[in-house]
């Protein structure tokens, strides 16, 4: 059965202008890390990013394309500019997107679960 591609990228989606005539990619929908994830749930994002926290990770950025196929990501990624292209401007990340919920008290409850086996197992 074929995978479901649907990346999606629109130039109007990516671009405005900025005071100096030059465009800029993904300036007129910057959205957080956090927002992009809940607008694409178990998806592939391809992220330009604008804004990175101060451990230098991605904070704020635009989202070039999304798909739940890993391989147009990728196509996307390979029509975007290199470094030394005058049209460049910054860098780029690639993530799947969660599904919806509290990761954490799954991850809590998971751990749980695991030491309470361990803990029948080997008499803790």
């Amino acid at each position: 059965m074929p995978r479901s591609t649907t990346a999606r990228r629109t130039q109007q989606q990516r671009t405005t202008s900025s005071a100096n005539g030059r465009t800029t990619p993904g300036a007129g929908h910057l959205l957080t890390l956090e927002e992009i994830r809940a607008r694409h749930p178990r998806e592939w994002v391809l992220m330009h990013v604008l804004e990175l926290d101060s451990d230098g990770e991605p904070l704020r950025g635009a989202v070039i394309a999304h798909s739940s196929d890993r391989d147009s990501i990728s196509e996307a990624l390979a029509k975007e500019p290199l470094k030394g292209d005058p049209q460049y401007t910054g860098s780029y990340y690639i993530f799947r997107a969660p599904a919806p919920g509290n990761h954490r008290a799954q991850f809590e409850a998971a751990v749980d679960r695991f030491h309470d086996g361990m803990s029948r197992r080997f008499g803790a």
